[in-house]
């Protein structure tokens, strides 16, 4: 008996969600790991507690150098669950449910592209297993990218409807989807590029004329370029010349596309700060590779047009993070795993031409082989995200001088109250990037709760020409090490530029208030945790 297409499609987008929640749901046992997420979520002072006052100031602007309200709004209303913040499995599974959410959508966008529902299964099986969309759906923090993915993709699926149905009503498919879009940006600021991928989308496989798409996309370009201005002017990261930005972002091509066919030795850090690429000399070599690349793709684009098309929308996925503009992640690496999440569309697009085009006897194999070998891959690097301690142990296995694998030690360290422990790890990772202002400010942390002051003096005054923008933080706790060392003068002129960048901030205006009687209770001087 024959089944109907919709009974076929159906059946494999079952097949497809529960193979992947049955991969991916082991991570509901994970911890919470110390790299970002005690800054995002755990100790987020505008999370804790989340009260009315507190939402309003995340939609009021960007927190930690990132405008992404609709996402700490989603942690807002999770912490409102007691206990919440002690259960870590609760954060892990919202991640999960995104994340089969994006595979859902990837399977009903190459529906609509390659037609044929097998063929479709392969390709999202891509998106949905490879081993490289294990960071962004394990690790809690990175629930903005997912949040943002997967309104990105429910826009983009929405925009294909608009193009492919008949009347007047698909106007509203527009309507929604724009809305929906405009979502997206509130979740995070990668969702710029999903304009940009629905038109890649509507040129290359529905085949309209380049007037037609502009003009329907322009009003999503707009949001997606105000958006974009604004993650700029929050991130404010240091800019790498202007002229060396294309040798970084053909380091970052080559590594995205040699890691997307030899997933092995993925870590949370591969160190390839600008800096590191421009001095290593090993982007000749990437450029060789880019350039065979380049002939394979103008060999595929003149005989094999939709796998050329998906390596398109891959790289529009990844145009904001190859450094071609700065970002402020560019302090630990120009590339991660987590960048790309969105533009694995891209391979899955690629995957699924290429079965549509495979006989029908041939294409159920390759795409249950190809789907079983990636679950394989992917449960293997699962392993990696359940705590603090496995993930260093997998960073500093591959590279024992990762900056972020002894940042993160040494950081945990610091946490639970041996900062003497923690500054051969601080320092080891300031060997390796002496340019990031977190490490130095982590390491002046410990030297002051240890009360060696002049060594935390020295290393708060590295740190601060680094941070872009000024960190009262540091600003802060540099007055607080002038005060323990009796150099009260210089420590009321920090406390004064802390109100100078933030005029509002309650702890400096206290640490001023406390220095002006003749006894100072110094003790009672607040300084901030060490960050991460």
């Amino acid at each position: 008996m024959n089944m109907s297409r919709r009974t076929v499609v159906l059946i494999l987008g079952a097949i497809l969600v529960a193979w992947t929640a049955a991969v991916f749901l082991p991570a509901r046992h994970f911890d919470f790991v110390n790299w970002d997420d005690y800054d995002e979520v755990i100790e987020n002072p505008l999370l804790h507690p989340p009260t009315d006052q507190h939402l309003r100031e995340i939609w009021s602007g960007p927190y930690l150098r990132m405008y992404a309200p609709l996402s700490y709004s989603a942690w807002w209303a999770i912490l409102r669950i007691p206990r919440a913040a002690d259960n870590p499995g609760l954060f892990h599974l919202l991640n999960i449910a995104l994340h089969l959410a994006c595979v859902g959508l990837v399977f009903s966008i190459l529906l609509v592209c390659v037609k044929s529902p097998m063929a479709a299964f392969g390709g999202a099986a891509i998106f949905a297993l490879h081993p490289l969309q294990v960071e962004s759906v394990t690790w809690v923090s990175e629930m903005s990218n997912l949040l943002a993915a997967a309104l990105s993709l429910g826009a983009i699926r929405l925009y294909l409807a608009f193009r492919v149905s008949p009347g007047n009503s698909r106007w509203w498919y527009f309507g929604f989807g724009s809305a929906v879009y405009l979502l997206a940006l509130f979740a995070k600021a990668t969702a710029v590029v999903a304009p940009l991928m629905a038109a890649i989308l509507d040129l290359g496989f529905l085949r309209s004329s380049p007037r037609r798409v502009v003009i329907s996309l322009f009003p999503w370009l707009a949001a997606a370029g105000i958006f974009g201005w604004i993650a700029h002017l929050s991130q404010r990261a240091p800019g790498t010349p202007l002229m060396d930005r294309p040798t970084v972002a053909i380091d970052a091509l080559a590594f995205y596309f040699g890691k997307l066919f030899w997933p092995f030795g993925l870590t949370v850090d591969y160190g390839r700060t600008p800096s590191r690429v421009l001095m290593g000399h090993f982007w000749r070599g990437n450029l060789a590779v880019l350039f065979i690349l380049g002939i394979i793709f103008f060999l595929l684009w003149r005989n094999y047009r939709g796998m050329a098309v998906g390596a398109i929308v891959m790289l529009a996925g990844l145009l904001p993070v190859l450094g071609l503009v700065p970002f402020g992640f560019q302090e630990y690496s120009t590339v991660a795993d987590h960048f790309l999440y969105l533009g694995m569309l891209g391979p899955s697009l690629a995957g699924g031409v290429i079965l549509a085009g495979t006989p029908g006897r041939w294409a159920l194999p390759l795409a249950a082989g190809l789907g079983l070998g990636l679950a394989v891959l992917s449960a293997e690097q699962l392993r990696v995200w359940r705590n603090s301690g496995t993930l260093v142990a997998r960073a500093l296995a591959i590279d024992p001088g990762s900056a972020v694998g002894n940042e993160i030690v040494g950081s945990q360290l610091d946490r639970v109250g041996k900062p003497a422990a923690a500054v051969p790890y601080f320092s080891a990772a300031i060997a390796r990037d002496p340019t990031n202002p977190e490490f130095h400010y982590n390491l002046a942390n410990a030297w002051l709760r240890m009360g060696e002051y002049e060594k935390s003096i020295d290393e708060f005054q590295a740190a601060l020409p680094l941070f872009h923008p000024p960190s009262w933080k540091a600003m802060n706790n540099l007055g607080v090490a002038y005060v323990k060392a009796g150099r009260l003068d210089q420590a009321m002129i920090e406390f004064r530029q802390v109100l100078d960048v933030d005029p509002e901030n309650a702890e400096a205006a206290e640490n001023i208030r406390m220095l002006e009687p003749a006894v100072l209770p110094l003790d009672r001087l607040g300084t901030g945790r060490a960050r991460r």
